[in-house]
């Protein structure tokens, strides 16, 4: 019965099968190869315990970090430039120089025609409306906006609104109201958009009695008589320096 006892108590031997041999891979005693898998600062101060390990990929962490929120930083400017609409002008030097000059000789021909038919309080409205169309026609000619029919019918049309409205609307706030949208409305249909239209209806409805006593002749003079020669200064001056910048060419002329 002892015998059983110390047979069941002893213990066995494992079989042969059982042990593990260590895996050649887990330790590698070349330490060339192991420091090009350690990270350059550890080469020059090798963590000692685990503390220092974590310092280390702590460090390595908030470089990375301070990187990329230094490339964010950088970022913010050019995305809050391009939500402005700040774009870069491809006009040279003198073409800049050409678009001021023309808009110096065409508005000094506007204020005096509009001087001599209009009184100063109704020249203000219409000069302001044909400065808004000099800068399109001067600063942007190849523009869709700028051509000749959006500039001439543009402004003809609204001018006919803003007299209509004048006439048959009393109160000059609702006339001002339904001028700007009809104005908007005809131009869109009649494929003449031109933003400063709108500023001639309103000079026809709020320009006083003056413009009110002309009434549809406020069309003829002073509207056409200055559209023309805001259109015939951008015309002649695009021909003078057509050799020498040919991309302000105008009218221009559209992509088959």
């Amino acid at each position: 019965m002892i015998g059983d006892l110390r047979a069941k108590t002893a213990i066995e031997d494992p079989p042969a099968s059982s042990f593990v041999l260590p895996n050649p891979k887990a330790y590698n005693p070349n330490p060339v190869s192991r420091m090009a898998k350690e990270p350059v600062s550890t080469l020059f101060f090798p963590p000692r315990n685990r503390k220092n390990r974590q310092f280390s990929d702590s460090f390595h962490s908030d470089n990375s970090n301070a990187k990329s929120q230094h490339m964010i930083s950088h970022s913010y400017p050019k995305r809050f430039i391009r939500f402005l609409g700040i774009q870069k002008n491809p006009a040279s030097h003198g073409e800049r120089f050409i678009s001021g000059m023309e808009a110096f000789l065409s508005i000094s021909a506007v204020v005096f025609i509009t001087r001599y038919f209009l009184p100063p309080e109704g020249s203000v409205f219409m000069v302001a409306s044909m400065g808004a169309s000099s800068v399109l026609l001067f600063a942007t000619p190849g523009g869709p906006f700028s051509q000749p029919w959006p500039l001439v019918g543009g402004h003809l049309i609204s001018a006919a609104v803003g007299v209509t409205c004048a006439t048959m609307i009393p109160d000059p706030l609702i006339a001002s109201a339904v001028a700007a949208s009809i104005t908007i409305l005809a131009m869109q249909y009649l494929r003449c958009i031109h933003p400063p239209g709108a500023a001639t209806a309103l000079t026809a409805v709020v320009g006083g009695s003056a413009v009110r006593e002309l009434g549809y002749w406020f069309l003829l003079v002073p509207v056409a008589i200055n559209v023309l020669v805001i259109l015939c200064m951008a015309i002649l001056v695009s021909y003078a320096f057509r050799h020498w910048f040919p991309a302000r060419r105008y009218p221009a002329m559209p992509k088959k």
